[in-house]
């Protein structure tokens, strides 16, 4: 708490009375997550940040990529290995039986939420989530997100 959460004691606190629903919940437990990458971001300008929405939208480029900054061989099999579980015949969306069946559409299925969630949920999220959001809005475009 002392270290990176201490800006949300308060709401933390409240929260733990009970009370506050499924997606009020969801937005705290983002904001406290991504509170905390964007400080490490901060305090470790070394390490390596990457999205799941950018890996998703183009895996080959962003692995490639990865690989030649930590100095390891992306060779065919690697290649054919992202090719194979981020394929658009993979499927979107798998059921919450197969949790652990890793092969999917990755640039579908950083949209599910989009089906998950009501508009309001959607604009309670968008508007619970904004400001931590828009310190990690460095790939890609807000609007690209659907944030903006």
């Amino acid at each position: 708490m002392r270290d990176y959460l201490y800006p949300f004691e308060a709401q933390i606190r409240e929260y733990e009375k009970g009370d506050h629903d499924i997606i009020d919940q969801a937005i705290l437990l983002w904001n406290i997550l991504y509170y905390v990458v964007a400080e490490y971001r901060k305090r470790h300008e070394q390490w390596i940040f990457l999205r799941h929405e950018d890996i998703s939208r183009d895996p080959l480029t962003h692995f490639q990529d990865l690989f030649a900054r930590l100095d390891l061989e992306f060779s065919p099999q690697v290649k054919s290995v992202i090719q194979e579980y981020s394929a658009p015949s993979n499927p979107r969306e798998v059921p919450v039986e197969w949790a652990y069946a890793l092969r999917r559409n990755s640039k579908s299925a950083i949209w599910n939420w989009k089906d998950r969630l009501t508009e309001s949920e959607i604009a309670r999220v968008r508007a619970g989530t904004w400001h931590i959001a828009s310190c990690l809005l460095y790939t890609s475009d807000a609007a690209d997100e659907g944030l903006g």
